[in-house]
């Protein structure tokens, strides 16, 4: 997920020099689109730091994340939009993919299951 931030903070920065060298179409428009992609990528990293300190709702949010880049994917692919390239494809239907199979891997559950639980114990002993 911090990778998937990172990401969005380049396209960010694409943007922004897009905008600024008149390479894209309006200023405006790509100044949007670059605060859009900050504000995704500071989720991004929010999710990414909730998955690091067991969070119940990290998980979830990485997973609808990544199944609206599969989405975006798809709708994407080659023959439906040939101006954005296959990167527009590849890119978010690999990251989505890579990340689904990595949250839901049998040690990647355990532990996360696990530092759950280590959490819940502490939240009981610190209420008695």
């Amino acid at each position: 997920m911090a990778l998937q931030g990172g990401a969005l903070l380049v396209a960010a920065a694409i943007y922004v020099y897009a905008g600024l060298t008149g390479a894209g179409s309006s200023l405006g428009s790509l100044v949007g689109l670059a605060l859009m992609f900050l504000l995704m990528a500071a989720s991004m990293f929010g999710v990414s730091r909730g998955l690091w300190k067991y969070r119940r709702w990290a998980r979830p949010a990485a997973v609808a994340w990544n199944v609206l880049l599969l989405f975006f994917a798809w709708s994407v692919r080659p023959g439906v939009i040939s101006a954005g390239g296959d990167y527009m494809f590849w890119g978010p239907l690999v990251c989505g993919l890579v990340t689904l199979v990595l949250v839901f891997l049998p040690p990647t559950l355990r532990a996360y299951d696990e530092g759950l639980r280590r959490q819940d114990e502490a939240a009981q002993r610190a209420a008695e």
